[in-house]
């Protein structure tokens, strides 16, 4: 970047002998115009105003008198004639009070590496606020490149119509993080609900609007679009023909999209229609890499068809619980934060940090396209020690260079590492050489956790490498199984035509030293006996090593009038510790007609039959359940591809019923197998996946 970095620690002044003629202490706009700055301040009376500004902070070199605006003592000096991508310093002085600030002018139309901050939701609590803004000064200045400008989300007040949110809160200078900040990056930002009417937004911050709030400015290599979702931007607006249009003559490499309300985000406000149906296609199709939101008050990462949407809701709000399970979400983090994004040529490293400076979020991307899809483990749980996973993932290389590709496996206690290459030659259960699918088995793990896996790949031809994290994960934790189930209220006995039963599940943990945390389970019906109404969740909180927990809520199921009088209702249940799906166990529930006995001769099968097993894929345990219409002499037997038996899981006569069995292949490999019933002159096969 064409910078100097001559000052490696900037010394900000807010200065000398106070700002008793300040009301708002001078902040920086960019204007869209690399040779521009706009200095804004607001006094508390009309006063003679002047700034100096120049390249040498020690004799500045330029100076005008300043003019109040508006009816309120505004000022908003325009500096002109920068030259490109240099550090400027300015002092604002009325009468004996002096503020000072730096910053740079925007880089050359052909510079290719800028650093930007992103962050929004400031309002409510100036005070964390603060503790945001302190860490972008460190940042800065430490490093001067990553002084250049802010993007805020909106909500920068709680009340935007009161002119006291933005004196006490936003331009308080109780809070000098803040001031400082304001005062040595340009603040780019969109309008939040919070901003109300959007009158005194507009008024602080006079940007050069297209039309009401929304505009946009190139910056070096990017381009940025600030969306005013509180005017119409749905088909045929004039909004959404301007995004279109703007976005449609953009050259610029990199793409990004301002607005508060995100279109996918993880709970708290729910997802923004608008921005899914009517800009998601036109950032698909304009190539926009990441759209900034926030609303939701915490950070959240989702991807949708190439499009990252960030929830950066964590600038000083109070902070909400983010549901990590909502569409598309990858990662979620329920804290104060700021996001630090920097672009070097082709490649962009974006990094979310917490309020102690700790990283919670990082990725790359680049702008040929190459990154990891359908990232898919054999199993999300695996035995302690014994069974090993199948990591597939395919590569999206649509300039065809040439790559290496790894998994790096990263425990959540922060004790265990390892990393695997993943090849595309046809020799690692990856499919055809060149396919696009690279994939290798990871081995036996022998430390009780959750992990991550994130997937690195190197570009040879472009001299790069980036990282996705987090792109799916298991446990060795457990496994988490179903204990028991009751039914509970006015009606207990489950019956053909039960409108709503309340159930509750009860879950043990059959781990070895670890507790499973934060769980959550999810119940379906894999029959047409019975239906389970669509509600949240019900939580369980978290279960030690041989400890069972009931859920809090209860799961509302319906069975269904059908025949025959009596039958098995079965369920599957997905189990999530900490919002990763990591179990599945399944269960019956005796069904009747009510007044028919449990002996009833109607509780027979009318037709043998054999099912689907139950998981399929699976590692290493599946059910294979069965219908037996009168007393049969019955074998069961699982046979490989070569069509050799492996073993005979059945081999009696068995009276008629409903029935089931379970296969544990723990001493078998991977592989495609296939089970076959005889019962009397019954035969069917089926086949089924084991999966290590």
């Amino acid at each position: 970047m064409l910078r100097s970095i001559t000052f490696l620690n900037i010394i900000l002044l807010i200065s000398s002998v106070g700002n008793a003629g300040f009301r708002k202490q001078p902040y920086l706009i960019y204007t869209g115009d690399n040779t521009q700055m706009k200095v804004a301040y607001q006094l508390h009376e009309s006063e003679s105003c002047s700034i100096q500004w120049g390249i040498d902070s020690s004799s500045l070199s330029d100076s005008m008198a300043t003019i109040e605006y508006g009816n309120d003592h505004q000022h908003a000096p325009v500096l002109t004639g920068l030259n490109p991508g240099t550090r400027y310093y300015y002092e604002v002085v009325i009468d004996d009070t002096l503020h000072t600030g730096s910053f740079f002018s925007a880089p050359d139309t052909n510079e290719t590496t800028i650093d930007f901050f992103a962050y929004g939701d400031t309002r409510s609590y100036p005070n964390d606020h603060n503790t945001i803004a302190g860490l972008i000064v460190d940042e800065y200045s430490t490093d001067s490149s990553l002084q250049s400008l802010i993007l805020s989300v909106g909500d920068l007040v709680a009340l935007g119509d009161n002119e006291s949110d933005w004196d006490d809160d936003f331009f308080n200078p109780d809070y000098p993080n803040i001031i400082t900040m304001l005062a040595n990056l340009p603040y780019q930002a969109c309008m939040g609900n919070h901003e109300q009417s959007g009158v005194l937004f507009k008024k602080y911050f006079p940007y050069p609007f297209v039309n009401q709030r929304y505009w946009s400015f190139d910056y070096g290599p990017a381009h940025f679009v600030i969306i005013d979702q509180y005017t119409s931007y749905s088909s045929g607006s004039a909004q959404l023909t301007w995004i279109a249009n703007d976005l449609s003559s953009s050259s610029k490499p990199w793409k990004f999209m301002i607005l508060h309300a995100p279109g996918w985000s993880a709970g708290g406000h729910s997802n923004n229609i608008s921005v899914q149906e009517y800009l998601q296609p036109l950032c698909e199709q304009h190539n926009v890499q990441i759209v900034f939101g926030g609303h939701n008050h915490y950070y959240a990462r989702a991807e949708v068809n190439n499009v990252i949407h960030i929830t950066t809701g964590g600038g000083g709000a109070p902070i909400y619980s983010p549901n990590p399970s909502y569409p598309n979400i990858v990662t979620t983090a329920a804290v104060n934060h700021y996001c630090k994004i920097e672009i070097d040529n082709d490649l962009l490293s974006f990094n979310a940090i917490d309020r102690d400076g700790t990283l919670i979020d990082y990725f790359h991307i680049n702008r040929f396209g190459i990154k990891p899809l359908n990232v898919t483990l054999s199993s999300h749980f695996i035995q302690l020690g014994s069974d090993s996973l199948l990591l597939l993932t395919e590569v999206n290389n649509p300039v065809e260079h040439s790559l290496y590709v790894h998994a790096h496996i990263n425990d959540w206690g922060s004790t265990y590492a390892d990393s695997i290459e993943l090849l595309d030659d046809g020799a690692h259960f990856d499919g055809e050489a060149g396919d696009g699918v690279w994939g290798n088995y990871l081995g036996p793990v022998s430390f009780e956790d959750g992990y991550s896996v994130d997937i690195a790949i190197t570009d040879l031809d472009a001299d790069m490498y980036f990282i996705s994290p987090n792109m799916v994960q298991f446990t060795t934790i457990g496994p988490l199984v179903v204990e028991d189930y009751y039914f509970y209220g006015s009606d207990t006995i489950p019956n053909h035509g039960d409108a709503t039963l309340k159930m509750k599940i009860i879950l043990g943990n059959q781990g070895n030293t670890t507790p499973a945390t934060n769980i959550t389970a999810s119940l379906t019906a894999i029959d047409t006996v019975a239906f389970v109404r669509a509600e949240s969740d019900p939580a369980y909180g978290d279960i030690s090593v041989g400890q069972t927990d009931t859920t809090s809520g209860f799961y509302r199921i319906r069975f269904h009038d059908i025949e025959p009088d009596t039958a098995y209702a079965y369920f599957k249940l997905d189990i999530a510790s900490e919002g990763h799906l990591f179990w599945t166990d399944t269960f019956s529930v005796f069904v009747r007609r009510e007044g028919v006995g449990i002996h009833s001769e109607s509780r027979i099968p009318r037709e043998y039959s054999l099912y689907q097993n139950y998981p399929n894929p699976f590692n290493p345990i599946t059910t294979i359940r069965y219908e037996l219409p009168k007393r049969s002499e019955v074998q069961i037997m699982i046979y490989d591809l070569l069509g050799r038996r492996v073993t005979t899981l059945v081999s009696e006569n068995q009276d008629a019923g409903y029935k089931s069995i379970q296969w544990d292949a723990s001493n078998v490999s991977s592989g495609m197998y296939f089970y076959q019933i005889r019962a009397g002159e019954f035969v069917q096969t089926r086949k089924m996946v084991l999966l290590k």
